[in-house]
């Protein structure tokens, strides 16, 4: 007798033990079945979601770009954080000219924008439609090239 037989006559009976235990236990066959296509399932969607996140933040981190400078009048600020100081408050206001200028002591940098951000209550509105607090920014012709955004 070969040496492979008996393991394939184990294996057989292996195989017949376990479809006919599929058959008499029809309900728990089910619920395990559902079980592993449920778990596969939202492991797949949760991989899909964070890839879809990931890909996100890459795509507005690379907008941003790696020899960008901004000069502002004011610190940026996330939450509360109080009055501005003394000191900010007395800065003088950035200028059209202060950008020329800028522009032309840098030769070297690709592109220079301006823009003018103004916070003020405004109201549009056309006939009975309303804008919720509309947020209105000035900016030159470079500023779509700089940001690496388009227009329409």
């Amino acid at each position: 007798m070969r040496a492979w037989v008996p393991f394939v006559r184990g294996f057989a009976g292996n195989v017949r033990f376990a479809a006919s235990s599929i058959v008499e236990h029809k309900l728990r066959s089910t619920l395990t079945v559902l079980g592993i296509v449920v778990g596969v399932t939202t492991v797949m969607a949760m991989v899909a979601i964070v890839t879809g996140f990931n890909n996100n933040i890459i795509g507005n981190l690379q907008t941003f770009g790696a020899n960008r400078l901004e000069i502002k009048k004011y610190e940026d600020r996330f939450g509360p954080g109080g009055p501005r100081s003394d000191e900010e408050r007395r800065r003088k206001n950035l200028t059209i000219e202060d950008a020329v200028a800028l522009r032309e002591l840098l030769p070297d940098a690709a592109v220079g924008i301006l823009y003018v951000q103004v916070e003020a209550l405004i109201h549009v509105k056309n006939g009975n439609l309303a804008a919720n607090a509309p947020y209105i920014v000035g900016t030159d012709e470079f500023y779509p090239t700089t940001t690496a955004q388009s227009l329409g």
